[in-house]
């Protein structure tokens, strides 16, 4: 039987057919001893049954003997178990890493003229390779030194073998290097990083098994930090229709904090946010928004309503997966004014061509087209009609101005101002008459001088006994 090597946990006694085969050997007529293969031509190999007789209730064994005799042949043979030290075949390290295998033929005969014969030989056990590989998963900020272990992966350890060990982080690894006292290490994935503590290997029967002597491993532990969550909010913006207000203020979600020491303005800046709406316009296409867009408002016309404000991050963050909610914009009504230059006229003229100004007009409106649309009227008591005033009144008249239309578009919360009608008297002359009397008659000249003039400069149709009955003035002319 030839010599053999098996790599530790093999169990030898599972490879008797290999052990057998090609071996059936006969005596020629030469007197020699011939294996058959030395005449494959002349005979059809067939497997070692067919050449060999065994007893019923018997078979051909192999034992392998380890030290102090033990049987050593099954899989918990190990590298120090033998009875001979190993060879250059496992690396000569001077382990008792070799086994004796004794072959029993257990009354086994050959058929058909073969001879059977026996050798002994021996069994030297290999370096195991094998493997262990675990990873570790944490999310960026979190709780220091917590992990989630996945499943271990263990390659090519002897059947029967249980592997045990604690994990934790290798001192000096990539994690350490990047976590700096932080709670994690930045995202990403750390090879190398994770330390198989209290590692042992126990055989079937719980006997811990000398690694060092047994196995060559290699243990590999990798550290996966995922990114944080984190959600921006922007906060709504309100303004007036003509105002373009990009003033805008994004913060990070209560449920959602900077972590690890990160500062949260930071964050917010190295997003670089851009902010874009409706609400507002680019008039002259140079790329800044300088006009608003109309007020809005809901359905019903009772409330304002809002601008979508599309809100986005043009650069991403190491550490979190970013989520940006978008804000809305609101324009509300502009004050205006509307006032009418104040009128002044003369009693009993009529004067009804006035002047109104709509006042502030914004976000490049023509405020003459905006008051055409008011469709202003206009009223006072200084005229009785068309052609005839009222009379002349300290501090004047009002002058009632009313929009009897709407704007086209409900941009401005319009207040319509009143104004004034003022009438100033208008002179009335009195031009004397001559009075012709006696010498004497004093008296007569006075009574005539009463009624000796005529009035000149009446307006409004008055004359001089309308003037005399209403007594205007209540003046008299002596």
């Amino acid at each position: 039987m030839e010599d053999k090597v098996k790599t530790y946990g093999d169990d030898i006694t599972k490879q008797l057919p290999d052990y057998m085969m090609n071996r059936e050997e006969f005596t020629g007529m030469d007197g020699k001893l011939h294996n058959v293969n030395e005449f494959t031509d002349a005979f059809q190999e067939k497997t070692y049954d067919n050449y060999i007789s065994v007893p019923e209730g018997q078979s051909i064994t192999v034992t392998s003997v380890g030290k102090d005799g033990a049987d050593g042949a099954v899989g918990t043979a190990t590298r120090t178990g033998g009875t001979h030290a190993a060879t250059e075949k496992s690396g000569a390290d001077g382990k008792n890493a070799v086994y004796d295998l004794n072959v029993n033929l257990n009354g086994a005969i050959a058929k058909d003229g073969y001879v059977l014969k026996s050798e002994n030989a021996t069994l030297e056990i290999l370096k195991r390779k094998a493997s262990i590989t675990d990873t570790g998963t944490q999310t960026y900020g979190g709780e220091k030194g917590k992990f989630d272990w996945k499943e271990t992966k263990q390659e090519n350890i002897a059947q029967g073998n249980t592997v045990f060990y604690t994990t934790s982080v290798k001192s000096g690894s990539a994690y350490t290097d990047n976590q700096k006292g932080r709670n994690t290490a930045d995202s990403g994935t750390y090879e190398n990083s994770v330390s198989f503590d209290s590692l042992k290997i126990k055989d079937a029967n719980g006997n811990e098994v000398n690694i060092a002597d047994n196995y060559d491993l290699t243990t590999t532990g990798t550290i996966d930090v995922a990114k944080a969550k984190l959600i921006v909010n922007t906060d709504g913006k309100t303004t007036t229709y003509g105002t373009v207000d990009e003033s805008y203020t994004s913060r990070l979600d209560d449920s959602t904090k900077a972590l690890n020491g990160d500062d949260a303005k930071k964050l917010i800046s190295d997003l670089r946010l851009t902010y874009k709406t409706d609400a507002y316009q680019d008039n002259d296409g140079n790329g800044t928004y300088d006009r608003t867009n109309h007020v809005k408002y809901t359905s019903d016309g009772k409330d304002y309503d809002s601008y979508k404000l599309d809100v986005a991050n043009t650069n991403t963050l190491n550490n979190y997966e970013v989520t940006v909610k978008d804000s809305t914009v609101t324009l509300e009504r502009a004050k205006a004014t509307v006032d009418t230059d104040k009128v002044t006229t003369d009693y009993g003229t009529v004067k009804n061509t006035y002047t109104s100004h709509f006042n502030t007009a914004v976000n490049g409106d023509n405020g003459d087209d905006l008051l055409k649309q008011l469709k202003l009227s206009y009223s006072t008591d200084a005229y009785k009609d068309a052609d005839h005033t009222n009379n002349v009144k300290d501090g004047g008249y009002d002058l009632n101005v009313k929009a009897n239309g709407s704007l086209t578009y409900n941009d401005y919360d319009v207040k319509v101002n009143d104004s004034n009608v003022t009438l100033n008297k208008v002179n009335l002359t009195v031009n004397p008459e001559d009075i012709h009397r006696i010498y004497g008659q004093a008296k007569e000249v006075q009574e005539d001088a009463k009624t000796a003039y005529s009035l000149s400069g009446f307006a409004n149709e008055d004359t001089k006994n309308t003037v005399d009955a209403t007594n205007k003035d209540g003046k008299t002319i002596d």
